[in-house]
């Protein structure tokens, strides 16, 4: 299973070598007869990288080749499903998503979704903070999973009297404080954090290395 990141999305494949083969033919297709092929190439390998064009499951097989050009029967056909979780991963192997909307989640037929442990179906709303997504067979094993930070929106800033104040659209988790220079902000309420103000310069809001706004500071 491969998590689908739009284009280019790369599926890395590879495979034991075969006795005797000097080299393969790796084929990629939508359909099981292989007539709707993605991709069909020669490598001397035992790996290959194939580049998806969408978004649907395909299915994967390699023939080996000897010295003399004859050719081996096709492996057993795998094949790969391909989810859809927000707008992709991004660095880290993390899908960042901005509330309230809903976090879009393409589920492929005959598998199941959890969130942070429970079942859920799309789409679903996800509070601010890091959660996990397992997709899951009938019998309940974990086919693939995704991690997804969802980061609060930018709060309005004011400063008075020395003191920062920050308050946001959305809840932030007391364990997952925003920062300003390195240093947690103190919660007063479920959308309000407050720190003492920067004499000078920018004031930057971070949370979880995120940039979330930025305000100068008169000198």
């Amino acid at each position: 299973m491969l998590v689908w990141q739009g284009l280019p999305t790369t599926l890395a494949l590879e495979w034991s070598p075969a006795a005797r083969a000097t080299k393969y033919r790796v084929q990629v297709a939508h359909d099981a007869q292989f007539v709707d092929r993605v991709d069909d190439q020669w490598t001397e390998g035992t790996s290959a990288r194939v580049a998806l064009v969408d978004q649907r499951s395909v299915q994967v097989r390699v023939i080996a080749f000897d010295e003399r050009g004859l050719q081996s029967r096709p492996s057993k056909v795998a094949s790969v499903d391909l989810v859809g979780v927000g707008e992709g991963v991004g660095e880290g192997g993390f899908v960042t998503h901005l509330p309230p909307r809903p976090l879009s989640v393409t589920v492929p037929p005959g598998l199941g979704l959890k969130v942070d442990g429970a079942p859920a179906t799309p789409p679903v709303v996800l509070a601010v903070g890091r959660h996990q997504l397992d997709f899951v067979d009938d019998g309940g094993a974990v086919a693939s999973t995704v991690k997804v930070v969802v980061r609060p929106r930018p709060p309005a800033l004011r400063v008075e009297r020395g003191r920062l104040t920050a308050t946001f659209e959305d809840e932030v988790p007391k364990e997952l404080p925003p920062m300003v220079g390195g240093v947690a902000l103190v919660r007063q309420s479920a959308l309000v954090w407050t720190s003492a103000a920067p004499e000078k310069g920018a004031v930057v809001v971070e949370w979880l290395g995120l940039p979330l706004v930025r305000a100068e500071r008169g000198r």
